[in-house]
């Protein structure tokens, strides 16, 4: 869960750090969910990822083309 507050720049950088962490990490189980061939848990941890992106694009908007670009893609991005 990111942290609730004013706007400062400390506050938006440990979000943005926070939301590429997580989704570091649930990228990296959705790979090995794809390589053990579990389609479904594999979109599970791909979802995550996609919330955690969504979080950091919200916070910087114009950074993370490509991963934007993904979201567009797979049909996450609303």
């Amino acid at each position: 869960m990111l942290l609730d507050g004013p706007n400062n720049n400390a506050l938006v950088t440990f979000n943005i750090s926070y939301s590429v962490l997580e989704e570091t990490l649930t990228a990296e189980l959705g790979e090995q969910a794809v390589q053990q061939a579990d389609s479904e848990i594999a979109e599970a941890w791909f979802d995550l990822a996609a919330e955690y992106w969504k979080q950091a694009i919200a916070l910087t908007p114009g950074n993370y083309i490509e991963v934007h670009n993904w979201l567009k893609i797979t049909r996450r991005f609303e």
